[in-house]
């Protein structure tokens, strides 16, 4: 169930000693959507009671503005993760929070 894995995720996290932001996108550029789906995002986190910070980028293309050297970044598209790659960051491709734990266990 892919809301039990975020409750997971979040309280996990949220026990961790390190910073972590939610960095997400909110479609492609067109304005009015864009305002649209960054309010139901933060509606979101908010009602599940996710309170890390948050960033949010009018498409997933800009995501790579935010990556540093020791920036891992947990993405479902591949396209981010060989881009977050390429700019020099971590990326892990999530698939399920199983199998992400695992892999982010072993950066920590």
């Amino acid at each position: 169930d892919w809301s039990s894995d975020v409750c997971s995720s979040d309280l996990y996290l949220r026990k961790l000693d390190i910073p972590v932001k939610i960095l997400s996108s909110t479609g492609g550029g067109n304005k009015p959507y864009d305002d649209s789906v960054r309010e139901q995002k933060k509606q979101w986190l908010e009602d599940h009671d996710i309170r890390f910070d948050h960033i949010f980028v009018p498409g997933k293309k800009y995501k790579i503005n935010y990556v540093k050297s020791d920036a891992l970044i947990i993405d479902d598209s591949h396209a981010t993760c060989e881009a977050w790659k390429t700019a020099g960051g971590i990326p892990l491709y999530h698939t399920d929070w199983d199998t992400t734990l695992t892999i982010l266990k072993m950066y920590i």
